[in-house]
């Protein structure tokens, strides 16, 4: 890319700077500034000096070669009320040694044995399907987390419902906190959405917690990734304490079920409105599969159900931006960054970037089958962000997504509702504002 030695950028208005603009449309704020001003924008929320890159080189330069100079963004650490200190919101040396100590639990050889479970759940949840117009995307996330559920805790749910609704509830608290002027004020006043976020942590500590407590004291030894984590132990012979097996079986909770039923809905979305699509997936079923379940070994075959998940991540990013804190000066893009300031790096921008791609506004899978996306810098797609903080469970949902897609498929067709349409509530991931409403019938 070329350096840009003046960036230019909105002056906003005075003490929140352009906070009203990212309140109002963060996504749309995104691309305005960056169509308006470039590749490097800087910007103010409030006192904060923020800076914007939407040029993959620039982005692959932050999350890689300068890794060691940043840390997660003030409000991904914001996270931590509910997250705790998981993959997610923690930094290092805690971060090493909790990624060290979890990543055997998302290795291939691992995740084989979660197929099972991915295609049983989905076959549940399809059954649960009554047919007409409906939101898809509630339907998806009871599915992903009774996924999550089961290969993480073993469990099918029992009173682990309400680790969903908190979640729900700590997603919608979170955003209304962000898109205002709440977020300037200090962590420790207690407004309404924080008190919010507060009761949705005790409350999956409670649920999530009682879990983990039943099967420490049980000694039963699992195949699950709770029974991998017990087992854990780093190079010193330690294993996870209490609250770091909380920690992490929250974030893993929260983020495995919640990106993965996002990407599935936005799947279901773009094939409903391309009946050419929906024919040729299912082509490739009755091609693969005939009248049976989908396995692991299918994976490999099921490419045109994979390329719909993957246009999936790039139209409709869950992960919609990445945020980071300088904590030590360098340059990057003919720009230096110093410490304090805030980077953004933003998916929803990078991925309908027409420098990158043809159509960026189209649904449109067959970009991963001929050969449009083989010459791609390497950050012109990221949704599980990169570097050494790439996401852990991005195998994990990459599979759940294909085989959920194809198993809700052979049951149930989609086709668009009547005046429904897709509005987002960007805020942790991109959720949607009134669902993904689709006329659901059954698949002959």
């Amino acid at each position: 890319m070329v350096a840009n030695a003046s960036p230019r950028g909105p002056r906003g208005w005075p003490l929140v700077g352009s906070l009203p603009s990212l309140a109002a449309d963060p996504l749309d704020f995104m691309v305005q500034i960056a169509a308006r001003y470039g590749d490097v924008v800087p910007y103010r929320v409030g006192v904060r000096p923020h800076w914007t890159f939407a040029h993959p080189d620039a982005i692959e330069a932050l999350l890689v070669k300068h890794r060691d100079a940043l840390v997660k963004d003030t409000v991904t650490r914001s996270l931590s009320r509910v997250l705790g200190e998981g993959l997610l919101t923690s930094e290092n040396p805690l971060w090493k040694r909790q990624r060290r100590l979890a990543s055997p639990s998302f290795r291939p050889s691992h995740l084989q044995a979660y197929a099972e479970v991915m295609v049983a759940a989905t076959q549940r949840g399809v059954q649960r399907v009554t047919l007409g117009e409906r939101d898809v995307h509630a339907d998806l996330t009871q599915i992903t987390m009774e996924v999550v559920l089961e290969t993480l805790f073993g469990t099918r749910g029992g009173d682990a419902g309400a680790a969903g609704d908190a979640v729900v509830r700590f997603m919608e608290a979170f955003e209304e906190e962000i898109r205002s002027a709440r977020r300037l004020l200090p962590g420790w006043v207690p407004t309404r959405g924080r008190r919010t976020v507060a009761r949705s942590r005790e409350v999956l500590k409670q649920t999530l917690g009682r879990i983990i407590e039943e099967r420490r004291h049980s000694g039963e030894e699992r195949d699950d990734l709770l029974g991998r984590l017990l087992a854990a132990r780093d190079d010193d012979g330690q294993g996870m304490s209490d609250q770091q097996l909380y920690d992490e079986a929250i974030t893993l909770f929260a983020a495995g079920h919640e990106t993965t039923a996002l990407a599935l809905s936005y799947a279901l979305w773009g094939i409903a409105h391309d009946p050419e699509l929906a024919e040729r997936l299912a082509q490739e079923r009755r091609e693969v599969l005939g009248d049976r379940p989908a396995t692991f070994d299918d994976l490999k075959a099921l490419v045109w159900h994979e390329a719909a998940v993957k246009e999936s991540l790039r139209l409709y990013p869950p992960a919609w931006v990445v945020g980071r804190r300088v904590i030590e000066a360098f340059e990057v893009a003919g720009v230096t960054l110093r410490e304090g300031h805030q980077v953004l790096l933003p998916q929803w921008v990078v991925h309908r970037d027409p420098r990158w791609w043809t159509q960026p506004l189209q649904f449109r899978p067959a970009r991963w089958r001929n050969g449009e996306t083989d010459e791609l810098p390497r950050f012109a797609y990221f949704p599980f962000a990169g570097g050494p903080r790439v996401c852990i469970g991005n195998h994990f949902a990459m599979m759940q997504g294909v085989l959920s897609l194809t198993t809700w498929l052979q049951s149930v067709s989609v086709a668009p509702a009547a005046g429904a349409a897709l509005s987002f509530m960007p805020a942790v991931t991109l959720r949607p504002r009134d669902g993904v409403r689709l006329s659901c019938s059954p698949n002959a």
